[in-house]
């Protein structure tokens, strides 16, 4: 970047080493500097800048943080212009939303976006790349995502391996249903049970799509965190009949034991009592465990064959190993393969950051997140494991009354 913005740059540019800043000569006087792309505030004390450039994005949370800190960094009575050139190798990523698509409502004000593809730098274009650089370029391509992303520039699912099908998740992605955003303050009934008062806030932490409906069966999968910012505390109820994700809650700021009160026991409840099946392998999970069992009845107990002691073991709570996890990815992938799925497309994109890493292992990418993937997974796997009982209709119970004594057998 020093070496390109010097050729850039007027003569009698200054470069001061120490602090990497340009100094560019009259009639300028502006000054440039080089900064890497850290989240905080500290990055970026005291500066109040006209121009920022991105030389391509930084992934995850990270990256929409550093946009938005740079962004407060307007001088008064400028106007801030902010550019970015990336190839979108993070596939739907944040600057997806926030910069890209023109229609999404977390679109920043006043963004502009535009297409370049490598055939618009070949030389035919009025470009400098021959047009075997260009061909060069294209046989390294990976697949039909790397060949999106890399020549035509555009977004896509991430390339290399997917931990689920890229048709399929953009089959799905198309048919996400839009929610209702909610605030969920935990209330009591007359017969002195928990259920929610639900408020409509477009900030709140609860998103309905579809809501109860009588006689039907749900299940509430949940992934606690210690609410800290670092994860996210996500509760995902599924329709037992039908492979719908009906409603969500998402916090990041959410301790384990507010989470299983105000979060997973009051939406359990609005949803006909749905079972809750809480990962319990964390502390956060054993802190919103310890709180549910004293604040909501209906929870899931994991069952487990001790082979030291030869005897069937059963605990609240899912606990994921290497085998349950697969339960949970396999879960999703089958009802994922199906006409009546339907997930949120918050879901969705957490599903389209997930991969198979160097061991073989699922997991998301670096600077994405896996919660709402496995609170989902975890409702989908215990449902398959317990499945809804089913019984004969009642019809087929009926005896004809023969006399009196037919009850006797006579």
């Amino acid at each position: 970047m020093h070496r390109t913005l010097m050729e850039m740059l007027p003569k009698g540019t200054k470069f001061i080493d120490r602090k990497q800043k340009f100094i560019l000569p009259a009639p300028w006087h502006s000054e440039c500097q080089i900064k890497s792309a850290e989240t905080g505030v500290s990055a970026f004390t005291a500066e109040r800048i006209l121009a920022a450039w991105f030389d391509e994005e930084r992934e995850g949370d990270d990256g929409l943080q550093v946009w938005k800190e740079t962004m407060r960094r307007t001088k008064p009575g400028w106007p801030l212009r902010m550019f970015m050139t990336v190839t979108p190798i993070y596939g739907y990523s944040w600057s997806y939303d926030y910069l890209w698509l023109e229609d999404s409502p977390r679109r920043f004000p006043g963004t502009e976006s535009f297409n370049f593809t490598l055939f618009d730098a070949c030389v035919s274009h009025g470009g400098f790349l021959s047009q075997a650089e260009v061909d060069d370029a294209i046989s390294k391509c990976r697949d039909a995502n790397d060949y999106k992303i890399r020549i035509l520039g555009q977004y896509a699912l991430i390339h290399g391996s997917p931990a689920f099908d890229s048709d399929t998740m953009l089959k799905a992605l198309g048919k996400c249903r839009p929610g209702t955003r909610y605030h969920v303050k935990p209330g009591v009934t007359k017969d002195g049970l928990v259920a929610p008062i639900l408020e409509e806030n477009p900030e709140g932490a609860l998103v309905i799509l579809v809501p109860p409906e009588p006689g039907q069966e749900y299940i509430l999968g949940a992934d606690p965190a210690m609410g800290i910012r670092k994860d996210n505390s996500v509760a995902s109820v599924w329709n037992r009949q039908f492979p719908i994700e009906c409603a969500y809650f998402k916090s990041d700021t959410m301790e384990p034991a507010r989470f299983a009160r105000e979060g997973i026991a009051p939406i359990g409840t609005y949803y006909n009592n749905a079972m809750a099946a809480v990962e319990s392998n964390s502390e956060a999970g054993g802190a919103c465990l310890a709180t549910l069992r004293g604040c909501y009845g209906h929870l899931y107990m994991q069952q487990n064959f001790i082979s030291s002691t030869r005897e069937w073991r059963r605990r609240y709570g899912f606990q994921t190993t290497g085998h349950s996890r697969g339960l949970v990815f396999d879960a999703i992938k089958d009802v994922m393969r199906t006409e009546e799925f339907s997930a949120s497309e918050d879901f969705m994109r957490e599903a389209m950051g997930m991969i198979v890493d160097k061991s073989n292992k699922i997991d998301h990418m670096d600077g994405r997140h896996d919660d709402h993937v496995m609170a989902a997974g975890i409702a989908l796997a215990v449902s398959r494991m317990n499945p809804r009982p089913s019984y004969e209709p009642w019809e087929t119970y009926r005896e004809d009354y023969a006399g009196e004594d037919a009850w006797m057998g006579f």
